[in-house]
């Protein structure tokens, strides 16, 4: 007996004759045939391994053979043949049975839909990005699915036919993505999925607020109001203001402000000192700066007396008065022969003041200083000149009639 796998499509007919060409006594199918010689199982010589002779009894053969087909495949059907004829030379035998017959097929199939390979992704964007593979075979249809790197399932199913590519759109920005091709060789029949490719989309452009710092207003002795402006970009503002400090020797410190067109008022500021100060928008990518401005804070000051006059004058005597500048504490009435260098000075908490122990028929010159009450003193105050009377001057008019 021969057994041995043959193409579906031969055939072995029974014969009573002689083995011929193409018959199974031939070499035909040996390559094919069991070899029971090599396995064990009796076979009749080495010369001829494929041929079980069997006179009596029973065998148990366990037999692994090829697939005898040309281009095998997961589809392929083959013939199991068993072929055999009675010995005459040993008497006549009885008819020879297979029973308990079993197959089991083994080992890996040819693939007959390959998977993808070569899974890329080009031309990424904020938003997309060109997907392309290269068939497992002749298939003109694919299934591609995507999901971000950081979700559970492939929520994302895309049918591709034709052209192995697929541009995706809608994605997020910045953000790392999984994509996998398989093949669609049938309605009934698709590859594995290909290995996962990733790539991630370019992260959004950035465009900053633009900050503008504007001039100190209502600058006095201390305070001054901050101004400024901001116009938002594509980032959400999460703080906003001036920074400020003194010009000289400062660190900066940080006061908020609302709105895009920026005002603050900053108190408690040094008179006659320098500050400078800059507006400020804080967004998730750092933080953007106006430019510096500078302002000066005023001095203290106090108004000098105006409208200084002289009246009952008397050889020795004047009176002085004049329109008071601001709060004050007093003032000095200064005064001089005209035309002296240097001056006398009187201090006084009364307007008017009368200047006394003046020399008759004399011209003096006179100013008046305040001394205010933030600490300051004035500029004197415009000079005035008044000329004692003489002494027959006053007789005269002192006569009785």
């Amino acid at each position: 007996m021969k057994l041995f796998l043959a193409p579906a499509s031969q055939q072995f007919p029974a014969s009573t004759t002689a083995p011929g060409s193409n018959d199974y006594g031939y070499n035909t199918y040996s390559t094919n045939a069991y070899n029971f010689y090599a396995h064990n199982y009796g076979g009749e010589s080495s010369s001829y391994p494929h041929i079980l002779n069997q006179v009596s009894g029973t065998i148990h053969v366990v037999a692994k053979m090829p697939n005898p087909n040309t281009n095998p495949n997961a589809n392929s059907t083959a013939l199991m043949v068993f072929a055999w004829k009675n010995d005459p030379s040993v008497g006549t035998q009885p008819p020879a049975t297979i029973t308990n017959l079993s197959v089991t097929a083994s080992g890996t199939a040819p693939v007959t839909c390959a998977a993808p390979t070569g899974v890329t992704a080009s031309n990424i964007t904020q938003t997309s990005a060109t997907i392309t593979w290269t068939p497992g075979g002749t298939e003109t249809a694919w299934e591609l699915q995507y999901k971000t790197a950081s979700a559970s399932s492939w929520s994302n199913s895309i049918n591709v036919t034709n052209t192995p590519s697929h541009n995706l759109t809608g994605l997020t920005a910045g953000t790392q993505y999984q994509v996998r091709v398989r093949a669609v060789c049938s309605a009934t029949e698709t590859s594995n999925w290909s290995s996962v490719g990733t790539f991630t989309t370019t992260q959004a452009s950035v465009t900053p607020p633009t900050v503008t710092t504007n001039n100190a207003t209502n600058v006095s002795l201390n305070s001054a109001t901050l101004n400024g402006a901001i116009t938002p970009g594509s980032e959400t503002i999460t703080a906003q203001g001036f920074e400020w400090k003194a010009t000289t020797g400062g660190t900066y410190t940080a006061v908020n402000a609302t709105g895009t067109t920026l005002s603050y008022n900053l108190t408690g500021l040094t008179a006659n000192t320098g500050y400078t100060f800059r507006a400020f928008a804080t967004t998730a990518s750092g933080t953007t700066y106006g430019a510096e401005k500078t302002f000066i804070t005023t001095e203290e000051t106090c108004a000098a007396p105006t409208n200084v006059t002289a009246s009952n004058i008397t050889n020795t005597t004047a009176e002085i008065s004049w329109t008071q500048q601001g709060d004050v504490t007093g003032w000095d009435v200064n005064y001089r022969v005209a035309g002296a260098t240097s001056w006398y000075s009187a201090s006084t908490t009364t307007n008017p003041y009368t200047l006394s122990g003046l020399s008759e028929n004399t011209s003096y010159e006179v100013q008046v200083i305040a001394h205010c009450t933030n600490g300051v003193t004035s500029d004197p105050s415009a000079i005035i000149t008044l000329t004692t009377v003489g002494i027959n001057d006053y007789e005269l008019n002192s006569v009785v009639v």
